[in-house]
């Protein structure tokens, strides 16, 4: 049986991206109503499903919603989109997570709520989230057997209708830590 470590290092060593999945409608559900949760939402928003692929997140979008989606496969780029004041909620592919956070903070999405692995929430990512306009509102992790570590983080755009940060981080730069007996580096 083949541990975590041996899984990491095949996807880190693979030539070809594989990051297609399709996630367990019991998770889109739950990722769905955090998002309507976050107090940011109203109805007539436009929700975006920028990686449509099985529609999972389209069809459970609220039905009081403007829903829209775009899926490479049907050729709808989702870096072609206009997520302008967007909902956009959706599982991405990881190999271009970076790439898609700033195209979407760029075109000052509403909200953002992605299920990613959790070590994707990194200090240098929320730092650029941040300067571009958003926080951190929520981090919910998902146990779904067979997958490494999945989380649904949700950023909410500072200047939209009802920011209220529910999850904050502190960032230290440099010095000196203690570890529980008192003693540092």
């Amino acid at each position: 049986k083949r541990g975590l470590g041996h899984i990491w290092h095949d996807v880190r060593s693979r030539k070809v991206a594989n990051d297609v999945w399709s996630t367990p409608v019991e998770i889109v559900k739950a990722q769905v109503a955090r998002v309507k949760a976050s107090g940011a939402i109203n109805p007539g928003d436009k929700w975006v499903d920028p990686f449509r692929h099985t529609g999972r997140y389209y069809n459970n979008f609220p039905a009081e919603v403007q829903k829209d989606w775009c899926e490479i496969t049907q050729g709808r780029d989702a870096f072609e989109y206009d997520y302008k004041d967007a909902v956009v909620v959706s599982n991405p592919p990881y190999s271009i997570l970076s790439k898609l956070l700033e195209k979407m903070t760029a075109d000052k999405a509403k909200v953002i709520s992605f299920l990613i692995l959790g070590h994707a929430i990194t200090t240098a990512r929320m730092e650029k989230m941040e300067k571009a306009g958003y926080q951190l509102q929520g981090l919910t992790h998902c146990n779904i057997k067979g997958w490494m570590n999945p989380v649904i983080a949700t950023w909410v755009r500072r200047d939209g209708p009802s920011w209220m940060p529910i999850l904050d981080h502190i960032y230290v730069k440099g010095g000196n830590y203690a570890d529980s007996t008192g003693k540092g580096e």
